[in-house]
C-alpha cells in the first residue's frame, strides 16, 4: 500500500530526484525524434535534387539550356550569328567590288576568313551555352548544400526540406541569355579603313595633278 502512495507522489512531484530522470528521458526522446526527422528531411532533399544529376560532370540536365542558348545566339533575327554573317558577306562583297577585287586572291582570303570566323563563332556559342548550363548546376549544388546545412541546425527539418524544394525550382533558371555582337567586325574594319585611305590618296594625287601647273599671279594677291 505504501508503495502505491509513494509511486503516486513520485509521479506528481518527481520523487526524490526532482523529476530529473523524466526530464532526461524526455530530452532523449526529443533528440531521437529530431534525428529521425532530420534523416527524413535529408532523404527528401536528396530525392528532390537527384533528377538533376548534379554529381555528373557532363550535367545532362543542362542540355536543353545549351540548345536554347545556341539557337538564340545563332538565329536571333537582329543580333544572331547567321544574320551577322549575311550582313558581313554583303558588306565585304560591296567593298571588294568597289576596289575591283571581286575575283582576286584578296576576295578569296577574305571570304575564307569569314567562313573561319563563322565556325569559331559556332564553337564560342556552344561554349557560352555550356557555361549557362554549368551556372545552373552550380546554383543547384549551392541550393542543395544550403538545404542540408540548414537541416542540420533546424528544429523543423520538414519545413526546411520544403523550402529546399522551392529553392531548387528557382535555381534552375539560367538567367538572361546575351547575344554575341560584332563577331565579324575585324574582317571589315581594317579592310574598309585601307580602302578609305587609298581613296583619299588617289583624290589627293588627282587634286595635286590639277593644280601643279597653276602658279598664282601677283595680281591675284592684290585683288
Amino acid at each position: 500500500m505504501g508503495n502505491i502512495v509513494t509511486d503516486f507522489l513520485d509521479t506528481i512531484f518527481g520523487g526524490g530526484d526532482d523529476g530529473g530522470g523524466d526530464v532526461a528521458d524526455a530530452e532523449a526522446e526529443y533528440q531521437a525524434w529530431l534525428r529521425e526527422e532530420r534523416k527524413k528531411a535529408r532523404a527528401e532533399v536528396d530525392k528532390t535534387f537527384a533528377p538533376y544529376g548534379l554529381d555528373d560532370d557532363a550535367f545532362a540536365y543542362g542540355d536543353p539550356i545549351r540548345r536554347k542558348y545556341t539557337n538564340y545566339v545563332m538565329n536571333d533575327p537582329i543580333s544572331g550569328i547567321k544574320q551577322q554573317r549575311r550582313d558581313t558577306r554583303e558588306d565585304l562583297g560591296a567593298a571588294l567590288a568597289r576596289q575591283g577585287l571581286s575575283g582576286s586572291s584578296t576576295a578569296v582570303d577574305k571570304n575564307a576568313l569569314l567562313n573561319k570566323t563563322y565556325a569559331q563563332a559556332q564553337v564560342k556559342a556552344a561554349e557560352r551555352g555550356d557555361e549557362a548550363a554549368k551556372q545552373v548546376q552550380r546554383n543547384l549544388l549551392k541550393a542543395r548544400g544550403d538545404a542540408l546545412d540548414k537541416i542540420g541546425l533546424s528544429t523543423d527539418p520538414a519545413g526546411t526540406a520544403s523550402q529546399a524544394i522551392t529553392s531548387s525550382m528557382m535555381a534552375t533558371d539560367p538567367g538572361e541569355f546575351k547575344p554575341m555582337h560584332d563577331v565579324f567586325d575585324k574582317i571589315l574594319k581594317g579592310f574598309l579603313l585601307r580602302q578609305e585611305s587609298e581613296a583619299l590618296k588617289k583624290d589627293k594625287a588627282y587634286f595635286n595633278q590639277l593644280i601643279s601647273g597653276i602658279k598664282p599671279s601677283s595680281a591675284s594677291y592684290h585683288e
